[in-house]
C-alpha cells in the first residue's frame, strides 16, 4: 500500500465524543531526591554526599564529582555505593574546581546511594547526587 499525503482540506484534528475528556499524559518523572556535599581531606571510606532512595525502582541518576580549591586528588578515588555495594568508581579530572557529570540509569532497592572517597586524601572533594524515579514500586 502506498502512502497518500493528506489534502489541504483534510481535517486531522482528533475527535472527542460528546461529554468525553482527553486522558492526561502520564507523568514521566515520579519523584526526585538530591544532595550536595563537600569534604576536605577525607578519611578512607568517608562519605562525600548521599541520598535516601525511597522506593524500589528504576532511577535516572545525575552524579557530579570534582575537586575543589585544594587540588591533588587521586584520579580514581571516588566510588558510588548503593547500600554497602559498590556500583562503580568515578574518575576525577585533576584540575582544581573542575567537575565531571555522569548519568546512570540504575535499578535500585529502597536504599542509600552514596558518593564516597575510597582512600584518605588531602584534596577537597565535591559531589552532587540527583536521582529521579522513572518507575517505582512499593
Amino acid at each position: 500500500m502506498a502512502y497518500v499525503a493528506p489534502s489541504a482540506t483534510t481535517n486531522i484534528q482528533p475527535s472527542i465524543e460528546s461529554g468525553a475528556r482527553p486522558l492526561p499524559v502520564q507523568q514521566f518523572c515520579l519523584d526526585s531526591v538530591a544532595s550536595t556535599g563537600r569534604v576536605t581531606a577525607p578519611a578512607a571510606a568517608q562519605s562525600i554526599t548521599f541520598v535516601a532512595v525511597p522506593k524500589t525502582g528504576k532511577y535516572s541518576c545525575q552524579i557530579t564529582v570534582g575537586i575543589g580549591n585544594i587540588a591533588g586528588a587521586a584520579p580514581n578515588n571516588v566510588r558510588l555505593l548503593a547500600g554497602a555495594d559498590v556500583v562503580t568508581s568515578l574518575t576525577l579530572v585533576q584540575i582544581a574546581n573542575t567537575l565531571v557529570t555522569y548519568t546512570l540509569i540504575l535499578t535500585l532497592p529502597a536504599t542509600t546511594l552514596q558518593l564516597q572517597a575510597i582512600n584518605a586524601d588531602a584534596a577537597e572533594y565535591l559531589g552532587t547526587l540527583i536521582c529521579t524515579a522513572m518507575s517505582a514500586t512499593g
